[in-house]
This record gives C-alpha cells, sequence and structure tokens, in this order.
C-alpha cells in the first residue's frame, strides 16, 4: 500500500523508465517517507501471461539510472543495498543475453558484501549457465519447489 502522501511527495512513476520503474520510485519513496516491508506473500506473478515485460530484451529496455542515488547513501541505511541487490537482477539478465559489456557496467558498481556466496557465485557464470539454471529453477517450480537466489 502506497498512501497518497507519498505520491504527493515524490510525484509518479518516472514514465521514460520501462523497466525496474518501481524499484526507482520505491527508492524515491523511501528516502523522503517511512516504509516498512513485509515478508508476507500478497501478490501472485502469472509468468505465464504472453505481454509480461521480461519477455523484452534487455537492449529494448529503458533502466533508470540508479548512480542518482549515490550521494544518499550515507544518509539512507540499507540503500546500498538495495540498490545493489537490483544491479545483481539487471547484471544477471545481461548476462542471460550475452552482453557482457553491460553486465559488467553494472556488477562493478557492486559491493559484493551486500550480496550472498550464491549470487557472487551466480555473477562468475555464463549466459548458457545461467540460462540451464533458470530453466531448472523453473522446472522445480512446476513441482512445488520455489528456489531463489537470496541468502
Amino acid at each position: 500500500m502506497i498512501k497518497t502522501e507519498a505520491i504527493e511527495k515524490v510525484g509518479f512513476f518516472n514514465e521514460q523508465v520501462t523497466h525496474f520503474e518501481d524499484i526507482d520510485w520505491f527508492t524515491k519513496i523511501g528516502m523522503n517517507l517511512k516504509v516498512a516491508f513485509s515478508f508476507r506473500v500478497t501478490t501472485i506473478i502469472d509468468e505465464t501471461a504472453e505481454n509480461r515485460s521480461d519477455q523484452t530484451d534487455m537492449n529494448n529496455r529503458c533502466l533508470p539510472d540508479f548512480s542518482c542515488y549515490e550521494a544518499e547513501i550515507k544518509k539512507h541505511q540499507g540503500l546500498q543495498k538495495y540498490l545493489d541487490l537490483n544491479r545483481f537482477s539487471i547484471a544477471l539478465a545481461y548476462r542471460m543475453e550475452n552482453d557482457i559489456r553491460n553486465a559488467a557496467f553494472y556488477q562493478q558498481k557492486i559491493n559484493l558484501r551486500n550480496l550472498s556466496l550464491k549470487q557472487q557465485k551466480l555473477l562468475l557464470m555464463s549466459g548458457l549457465q545461467l540460462k540451464s539454471l533458470k530453466h531448472t529453477q523453473k522446472i522445480l517450480g512446476n513441482l512445488g519447489w520455489h528456489l531463489r537466489t537470496g541468502n
């Protein structure tokens, strides 16, 4: 839930950004207002939908510029880790498309202390290895075993 106060204070999504715009928006909200997170599942994602944005090639996406938050990191506890986890996701997506240049761009900005050992190992894998793991994860998910890369 987002209070109207949040929208009044930080505005709406950046309409120039096509992917990760929610992350960009939540970052702005978190820097300007008090927030709380719940780890209870409140949303179900239909991964079979035909119009999912994750089906768009990475090079056809407009991503937010997380570097605009660098000056705020010292003022906001957890911001660096939050940004690093999202950079990790973007870097993996580029790796899966074998775009090593863009993957390296995001990877070099990550403080590895903010990632689990599993996540660090994933950053070292090739696109083929990542695709194989993603395929295995999907199969296991269909069998009721939902695996993730977090701690």
